[in-house]
């Protein structure tokens, strides 16, 4: 998945989590609604000064708009978490163990 994809999921769940349309999110930052659609489906990205409207909207700062890192592919997640087990020493690996095994379980 490529940068404006991951942009564009974490705008519709910032959107969301608003509570907004697009029609509304679009009034609000003052573009046409298939701005938001292009932005929200990864083929467009937004200007400086539309980053900074989107924000405002969603009271959020602008890094936060780029905190997309929970949208990793399951393939992508599973690999990374084996590279950090692979780091750990073995009083930490028996840590990682039981609370993996906590999350499993429930």
């Amino acid at each position: 998945m490529n940068l404006k994809n991951l942009f564009g999921r974490r705008i519709r769940e910032l959107r969301k989590k608003a509570g907004l349309t697009q029609e509304e999110l679009s009034c609000k930052v003052d573009v046409d609604s298939k701005s938001i659609s292009r932005i929200e489906t990864g083929k467009f990205l937004p200007s400086l000064d539309l980053l900074y409207r989107l924000s405002k909207v969603f009271n959020v700062e602008y890094h936060e708009m780029l905190m997309f890192e929970h949208h990793k592919d399951t393939i992508d997640l599973r690999k990374e978490c084996v590279e950090f087990l692979d780091m750990l020493q073995d009083e930490k690996m028996q840590l990682a163990y039981k609370i993996l095994k906590v999350i499993a379980e429930t």
